[in-house]
């Protein structure tokens, strides 16, 4: 293993670290804005929901908001996965192994019920489809009278 070649993998990890870390920031961005746009639209749909036209409005809004963020934490997750597939095949063309320098990324990567139990309850995953399945049920009671 040449002193270079070591270098190159360290500032490779340190590059896709950075990257990750950055996604994870997008992500939480979004989460949030989606819990602030969501909690504003519930709170004006509560003011509004005597009024016919707006309420339909807001209803819409709020399921195509939700959509629209569940769209983005998967464009985020598929850009996270990415970038560890990159670190696999560097480490591959370079004859490493993941365990020979520190990780890029902090979760534990296997296939256990709990990590199957987390992708699918965590927040990212289960708010948006919460929240369009709130706007749904709204719509269904507002249409019922």
């Amino acid at each position: 293993m040449q002193e270079n070649d070591t270098s190159n993998t360290i500032d490779y990890a340190k590059a896709v670290r950075e990257m990750i870390a950055h996604e994870d920031e997008l992500l939480n961005n979004r989460m949030n804005w989606l819990l602030v746009v969501q909690g504003l639209l519930f709170a004006a749909y509560s003011s509004a929901a005597s009024s016919r036209g707006f309420a339909y409005v807001l209803i819409a809004l709020g399921f195509l908001i939700s959509i629209s963020s569940k769209i983005a934490f998967i464009a985020s997750d598929r850009a996270i996965r990415n970038l560890l597939s990159y670190w696999d095949e560097h480490l591959e063309s370079t004859n490493r192994r993941w365990r020979d320098f520190p990780p890029v990324f902090g979760a534990a990567i296997d296939k256990s019920i709990f990590m199957r139990l987390d992708s699918f309850l965590s927040p990212r995953s289960m708010l948006p489809w919460a929240f369009a399945a709130g706007w749904i049920v709204i719509l269904i009671l507002k249409l019922k009278g």
